[in-house]
């Protein structure tokens, strides 16, 4: 009887081993196609921020110009001003926002390798 469990579970420890080094070799088979679609998605997802944070920032330059035409027609103590400030302030953060993304996107671009060495690094210090 003990005989019979020993083979039962040798045989299971060498099937689960099988299995393990299945896995690694399908990993190691897949790693390069999986890095290379992180990074044209994280391509996309910076140009994608670029794009919205440029048109944000466009909009901010008309609602700033017409916070201030806004403020120069009625008095002085007006929505107006609070509308240039609000206006200034969501376009300086979009300004930093963008040009992290730019930077972000050009390192991508230049020097993949590096990115990539930086972002698993970063995973690595979430965990």
């Amino acid at each position: 009887m003990n005989e019979q469990t020993d083979k039962i579970v040798a045989s299971l420890i060498q099937k689960a081993m099988n299995g393990v080094d299945q896995a690694v070799d399908f990993s190691k088979a897949q790693l390069p196609d999986v890095i290379e679609q992180l990074m044209h998605w994280k391509l996309a997802s910076y140009s994608f921020r670029i794009f919205t944070c440029a048109l944000l920032m466009i909009a901010m330059c008309f609602a700033f110009r017409k916070s201030y035409q806004w403020h120069e027609g009625v008095e002085k103590e007006s929505p107006g001003f609070f509308g240039m400030l609000f206006s200034f302030a969501i376009f300086m953060t979009c300004l930093v926002v963008l040009l992290a993304n730019v930077g972000n996107l050009i390192q991508l671009w230049l020097a993949p390798k590096v990115w990539l060495i930086e972002y698993a690094a970063q995973l690595m210090g979430k965990n």
